[in-house]
C-alpha cells in the first residue's frame, strides 16, 4: 500500500494589473489572496515561525542555511542559551548529509557553516564533546536575539513597502 497527501500554500488569489501601455500609474483593481484552509488553521493556531530572511539569504552555503533554519527553531522564543544534539542525528536526520560520511567527515563539512554563524552573531560559539551512550555531541551556544526596544515616546518607523504592496494590504 501507499498513500500520498498534499496541500497548497494558497487556495486562491487575484492579481489584476490596471496599467495601460505607456502609463506608470496602477489603477486601483482588487488584488487579494486566500490561504489554504491548512495553512490558515497553522497561522491562527501560532505554529507559523518567522525567520530572519535577510540573514537567512546571506549565508553563503547549502549547509549554513539549512543549519541556521534548524538552529533558529530549537533556540525557541524564550531565548535558550544552549543546545546539544548528536552529531550523527543533526548532520543525518536534519541536515540531509550522506549516512556514508563519517563523523570526522561531518565535522569537517560543519567548520564552515558553524564558523560563518559565529561571525555573523547567531552563535557565540559552538564545541564537540562524548556522549555517554558513544558517539560525540554538538554543543551550541547562542548569541542574545538583538533587542529592538525604542523608547515609548518614539513609535516604529512605517516599513517601506511598494505601492503595488499597499493597494493588496488596504
Amino acid at each position: 500500500w501507499s498513500s500520498k497527501e498534499a496541500f497548497h500554500i494558497l487556495e486562491r488569489y487575484k492579481i489584476m494589473d490596471g496599467r495601460l501601455p505607456g502609463q506608470g500609474q496602477a489603477s486601483l483593481f482588487a488584488r487579494w489572496i486566500r490561504w489554504s484552509p491548512e495553512l490558515y488553521a497553522n497561522i491562527q493556531a501560532g505554529y507559523i515561525k518567522s525567520l530572519d530572511v535577510n540573514l537567512f539569504l546571506s549565508l553563503r552555503s547549502a549547509i549554513s542555511q539549512a543549519l541556521y533554519r534548524y538552529l533558529d527553531k530549537k533556540r525557541g522564543g524564550d531565548d535558550k542559551p544552549m543546545f546539544r544534539i548528536s552529531l550523527t542525528t543533526l548532520v543525518f536526520e536534519h541536515l540531509g548529509m550522506s549516512r556514508s560520511y563519517y563523523p570526522s567527515e561531518a565535522k569537517h563539512k560543519l567548520k564552515a557553516a558553524h564558523e560563518e554563524l559565529v561571525s555573523v552573531g547567531f552563535l557565540t560559539g559552538y564545541s564537540y564533546a562524548p556522549m555517554k551512550a558513544g558517539g560525540e555531541m554538538v554543543i551550541y551556544h547562542f548569541a542574545p536575539k538583538a533587542e529592538k526596544s525604542r523608547p515609548a515616546t518614539l513609535p516604529a518607523p512605517a516599513p517601506k513597502v511598494s505601492p503595488l504592496a499597499q493597494e493588496m494590504i488596504t
